[in-house]
C-alpha cells in the first residue's frame, strides 16, 4: 500500500513546502520555518528506505544513495 495520498494529504492539511523524512525522526511537514509533524513514531533507517522506494523516482533514490538527501517534486 502506498503511503503517497496520506503524505501528500498532510502536505496540503498544513499548506506545507517540504516533507522531511530522517532516520530517527517523526515525519514531518516544513511550513516556512514551522515544523508540523505528521506522525508520532520515529522513522528507522528501514522505513525511511521503504517510503523512498515508494516515493522516488530512480533518480532521487540514486541521489539519497549519493549525498544522504533528496529533493524531487511531488505531484499527486
Amino acid at each position: 500500500m502506498s503511503l503517497m495520498p496520506s503524505l501528500c494529504a498532510a502536505l496540503e492539511r498544513a499548506s506545507g513546502e517540504r516533507l522531511v523524512m530522517r532516520a530517527g525522526e517523526r515525519p514531518h511537514v516544513l511550513v516556512g520555518e514551522r515544523r508540523h509533524d505528521v506522525a508520532s513514531a520515529v522513522l528507522s533507517i528501514n522505513a525511511v528506505e521503504a517510503l523512498a522506494e515508494q516515493i522516488l523516482s530512480p533518480g532521487a533514490r540514486q541521489e539519497l544513495t549519493t549525498n544522504g538527501s533528496a529533493t524531487e517534486p511531488v505531484h499527486a
